[in-house]
């Protein structure tokens, strides 16, 4: 399983796959099901991390390695390996 999941991108791509198949009147075959079941399950695990290690800091206060585990979260929920500072992503 992977650790890095773009939580958003995810739920998009899924979305849209759904939408797909309602306007063509069709059904999804087993393998697209096995695979939007993944995506969503990968999503749900990277956007747990984020909120754990949210919680973390809200309920016991901030530290260095709080910090360090929530941009660690942080940056596996936007499906990257390392973090990227918001001004060089664009």
């Amino acid at each position: 399983m992977k650790d890095t999941c773009d939580v958003t991108i995810a739920i998009r791509d899924v979305s849209l796959d759904i939408a797909r198949h309602t306007a063509a009147g069709t059904a999804p075959d087993r393998r697209e099901l096995i695979a939007w079941l993944e995506s969503l399950n990968s999503a749900a695990r990277a956007y747990q991390k984020l909120e754990h290690a949210c919680e973390d800091i809200v309920e016991e206060g901030t530290t260095s390695e709080r910090i360090e585990a929530m941009k660690v979260a942080l940056t596996h929920a936007q499906g990257q390996i390392s973090y990227w500072m918001r001004k060089d992503r664009w």
